[in-house]
C-alpha cells in the first residue's frame, strides 16, 4: 500500500532564518555547483554501506569464490585510490606553502 505524500507546503517556511525567501533559496540550491555538492554527500554516505555490503560477500561462507575475489580486489583498489589522493593532497598543501612563503619578501 503506498503511503499519501506529505503535504509540500508543510515544509515551505514563509521567510527563512538566514533571510530571505523559500523560493530563493531553492533557486540557489538548484545551481549545477549545489547539486554536485549534493550528488557527493550521498556519494559519501552510501560508500559505508557499499563497502559493508563487499565485506560480506568476500568474508561470507555463501558467496563463490570468483565473487570474493572481485570484492578483494575492489576494496583494494578503492583503498589504493583513497592513499594516492591522500598523498597527492598533502603535496599540493605543501607546494602552496612553499609558494606562499617564496611570494614574502
Amino acid at each position: 500500500m503506498m503511503k499519501r505524500p506529505p503535504n509540500p507546503s508543510a515544509f515551505r517556511p514563509r521567510r527563512c532564518s538566514v533571510g530571505g525567501s523559500y523560493l530563493s533559496l531553492t533557486k540557489r540550491f538548484a545551481t549545477p555547483d549545489w547539486q554536485r555538492f549534493g550528488s557527493l554527500a550521498r556519494l559519501q554516505q552510501a560508500s559505508v554501506p557499499a563497502v559493508t555490503t563487499l565485506l560480506r560477500l568476500m568474508v561470507g561462507g555463501g558467496s563463490p569464490a570468483t565473487v570474493k575475489a572481485r570484492c578483494a580486489y575492489y576494496i583494494l583498489d578503492q583503498t589504493r585510490k583513497g592513499v594516492e589522493t591522500e598523498n597527492i593532497e598533502k603535496r599540493v598543501t605543501e607546494l602552496e606553502r612553499a609558494a606562499e612563503r617564496s611570494e614574502q619578501p
